[in-house]
């Protein structure tokens, strides 16, 4: 196979990937069982990479750090083992995506599911899961001096 061919091929299995996994996540969530076990999996995931970031930050807190700056520095350290993380299960459910052999249709939903919505995670996980906690804690904050 030619280098431009499997290139290609990756590029549209991360198109099929991503268009499964987010837009036709409505339709596709109540009818296949490898779909649902794909996305168990995946919270699995996302929501390990979301208490890490918090629990890192929670701990800069303790500590005496100001709140913008503990965030931070909690995104800073858990951003290489998230994308770490991410890039492993992903390139270990490509053969599942990639698969063409006779039964393969099973392998395929849960491959592209996984690719799909891993790569959509991490990107979104690792950009708002900060955001949020930051405005959380802010929120709190700000209620516990009106309480007072």
């Amino acid at each position: 196979m030619r280098a431009g061919a499997s290139q290609s091929r990756l590029l549209y299995l991360f198109h099929l990937a991503f268009r499964r996994g987010t837009v036709r996540l409505p339709e596709a969530a109540g009818s296949d069982i490898y779909f649902q076990a794909g996305l168990v999996t995946l919270v699995g995931l996302t929501a390990e990479n979301a208490i890490l970031i918090v629990e890192f930050a929670m701990e800069k807190l303790r500590q005496g750090m100001p709140l913008m700056d503990a965030t931070i520095e909690a995104a800073r350290l858990r951003f290489r083992p998230i994308v770490m993380t991410s890039l492993a299960f992903i390139v270990g459910t490509l053969p599942l995506a990639l698969s063409s052999s006779a039964g393969s249709n099973s392998r395929h939903i849960i491959g592209t599911t996984v690719v799909g919505e891993m790569v959509s995670a991490t990107v979104i996980g690792v950009l708002f899961i900060p955001i949020f906690f930051y405005l959380v804690v802010r929120i709190k904050q700000r209620f516990s001096k009106n309480l007072s």
